[in-house]
């Protein structure tokens, strides 16, 4: 074979690789639904979905949708419609934006399960108007919706901007009253990471940040640098010495899944260029990711002090899911973004193939073809088939944030042609 013809296929191996779109929302679409509640239209997510046929399955204690997940579905909606608007993409996003506004207490707070016939669960647990993730997701979600620039009408505008400024005093309030700090194990904390936790901290930061961008409230970057503060003055340990450079979740306790800490961190630089957001953020993941790739990514452990030395126990590596992946690709692709440093697209990339594949059972979990994300790795043989909202949602963000490397073209030809290869003759 000639070195010519060899040098053609490899042209066009890369034409094809670069043509390809890992994002596919058709799963996600799926999972949408219109509901008719009290004479209005409201788009909701399916909160599950079962293998082997991929229909609904209700859930007699929780409802068959929530705030959790259709705030996280109208993020990627909005992030989508702003590389590629169109109308179906934009009655999406209206209707599920009406379902976060009707879930809304109407003081900051939301509830975040609905029955199927429309009702609001205000019984559970995990749905009452609470300061709780689905709270914080509400704010995230709505201050996303802004950014996109889609003609709400000013009624509408306004009752978003009332319900995020209610918001925004509630995350006030729990600032002011989480001043000082903490110690776990000799490790002087925030007392914000005993309550909310650095985990919702994020979540909270991350529409903070959108929601400055948009206004330049200086009540809101006020806010923006106690969060990011108490994240970058948090990053312990080293490269040698646990916890490696982690962002603890929740007093002496790491998981996979919303750790968000350094995406939230590099998010504020962005909107404060103050450098120490950016050296600490960098520095944790220069250090803990690496970390968490060699020992198997772990999906949870606690930080315990043993014989005057802090080490790593109670891990649990299972299961692994998307959202547990998610939090570091979206981390590592916007440290590209702002550093243009390729080793950081790389980390993205190398974390993402966990997607296609590079797991214990090595099984691809999310399928670009279909749009579908399996619900997870449930340990070294077995997955869960499944695919219900988050692991879907979860995966889509991590493509749309991979999807923005492409300026890395070498790195990324690089890792379609490589996806391609190990993920043929999988499932």
């Amino acid at each position: 074979m000639s070195k010519i013809y060899i040098g053609l296929l490899v042209l066009f191996f890369s034409f094809v690789a670069s043509s390809q779109r890992l994002y596919n929302d058709a799963h996600l679409n799926h999972l949408f639904q219109e509901v008719r509640v009290n004479g209005d239209t409201l788009g909701a997510i399916w909160i599950y979905c079962e293998a082997p046929d991929y229909k609904w399955v209700g859930d007699d204690d929780e409802g068959f949708t929530c705030v959790d997940d259709v705030a996280r579905a109208l993020v990627v909606y909005c992030r989508e419609y702003k590389q590629l608007p169109t109308a179906a993409l934009a009655r999406k996003i209206e209707k599920l934006t009406d379902f976060i506004i009707y879930m809304a207490d109407g003081n900051g707070l939301w509830y975040n399960f609905m029955w199927k016939e429309g009702k609001i669960n205000t019984g559970h647990v995990n749905s009452k108007a609470t300061p709780n993730f689905w709270t914080w997701r509400a704010y995230w979600a709505l201050s996303e919706v802004a950014l996109v620039g889609l003609p709400l009408t000013a009624e509408k505008t306004k009752v978003v901007d009332g319900l995020c400024t209610k918001t925004e005093v509630i995350i006030d309030s729990i600032l002011t009253a989480q001043a000082g700090e903490l110690n776990v194990y000799d490790i002087k904390l925030s007392k914000l990471y005993d309550q909310p936790g650095a985990d919702q901290l994020s979540v909270m930061l991350l529409g903070l940040c959108n929601r400055y961008e948009k206004s330049q409230r200086p009540a809101q970057l006020q806010k923006i640098k106690i969060i990011a503060d108490n994240l970058a003055m948090y990053v312990l340990g080293n490269e040698e010495l646990p916890p490696y450079g982690a962002i603890l979740c929740w007093n002496y306790y790491w998981h996979a899944w919303g750790a968000s800490q350094y995406y939230a961190l590099l998010n504020a630089y962005k909107q404060t260029r103050y450098p120490l957001y950016l050296e600490k953020a960098l520095e944790g993941m220069d250090h803990f990711y690496p970390w968490l790739e060699k020992n198997n990514y772990p999906a949870e452990m606690k930080l315990t002090k043993l014989e005057g030395n802090f080490v790593w126990t109670s891990i649990d590596f299972y299961p692994q899911i998307a959202y547990g992946f998610s939090p570091m690709i979206l981390a590592a692709a916007e440290a590209a973004a702002l550093t243009g440093d390729k080793k950081y697209a790389l980390l993205a990339f190398d974390t993402a193939m966990w997607f296609f594949g590079k797991n214990k059972p090595n099984k691809k979990m999310y399928n670009p073809d279909s749009g579908r994300c399996f619900d997870g790795v449930v340990d070294a043989q077995e997955i869960n088939l499944n695919a219900g909202a988050e692991s879907t949602i979860e995966a889509l963000l991590s493509m749309q944030a991979l999807e923005q490397l492409h300026n890395f073209d070498r790195e990324y030809k690089y890792f379609l042609n490589n996806i391609n290869f190990r993920t043929h003759g999988l499932h």
